[in-house]
């Protein structure tokens, strides 16, 4: 049992809009594992609190995750984020000594046009006074057609987990890809990148940046995989999370030898 090790999930939403119950089988299986698992709404999303004075930047929401870290007495996690989440957790990455490893989800990194003219066209969408509607219509481009339909019901029935200047704000953020670009830049610790069928993510350009990143895809899966394919992520963690920790086992004996 892996009781020592702590997992921070800063948040796993679609790109910027759900709370913590869609990483729901991840948590289990982790616990399961005899992990500490910690999820948390991020500020403005879920249950958490939504003040109009701030803007909703990765760099926000990166400190947010450290504040309740530092609050915690956590001193070592594994950084973990589904879409938006992944560019928090890239963020937590580049700035707090506390991420021993980061886990991106089918996250936006260093997109093509193509990808980017899509998030102002979202921007747009969520600006206008019927965005909750637009919601739902829009992100069901992001499944596939094997995908469940239930999920396809939240999102038109549920979703946004998030206000309309929270959505708007973190948008903005999102298209601030050289700030990504510096993240990746600064991440020395291991760092995972989970994909899927439709790519988001330049990881050419990323593994650029991020010389060690590991990479890999899920099958059957759109955008949500934490939901629709929870086996394969949950696999796939598994198996990061323990080339990481052997590679943090490793790491202080090298560093030790080079004196």
């Amino acid at each position: 049992m892996r009781k020592s090790k702590s997992l921070l999930t800063p948040i796993w939403s679609s790109w910027f809009s759900v709370d913590h119950s869609f990483f729901e089988p991840q948590e289990a299986h982790l616990l399961s594992l005899g992990y500490r698992v910690i999820s948390l709404d991020q500020r403005g999303h879920g249950s958490s609190e939504a003040p109009q004075d701030c803007e909703y930047t990765m760099e926000l929401f990166a400190s947010d995750v450290s504040a309740l870290a530092k609050h915690l007495q956590i001193t070592q996690a594994v950084i973990i984020g589904h879409s938006m989440g992944g560019l928090v957790a890239l963020q937590v990455g580049a700035s707090d000594a506390m991420a021993s490893a980061v886990v991106l989800i089918d996250s936006v990194v260093l997109p093509d046009e193509t990808i980017l003219e899509t998030l102002k066209m979202l921007l747009t969408l969520m600006e206008k006074p019927e965005y909750r509607s637009l919601y739902g219509q829009f992100f069901e481009n992001f499944l596939l057609p094997t995908d469940d339909n239930s999920l396809r019901t939240l999102l038109r029935e549920k979703a946004p987990f998030a206000p309309q200047h929270v959505l708007v704000s973190a948008l903005q953020a999102h298209l601030n890809q050289e700030a990504v670009a510096w993240s990746a830049s600064q991440c020395h610790m291991p760092v995972a990148y989970l994909g899927n069928a439709t790519p988001i993510a330049n990881l050419a350009a990323f593994k650029e940046r991020t010389p060690q990143l590991m990479t890999a895809q899920t099958l059957g899966s759109g955008h949500f995989s934490p939901l629709q394919v929870p086996e394969q992520i949950n696999a796939m963690l598994t198996t990061f999370l323990h080339l990481s920790e052997a590679a943090s086992a490793i790491e202080p004996a090298l560093s030790y030898a080079e004196r």
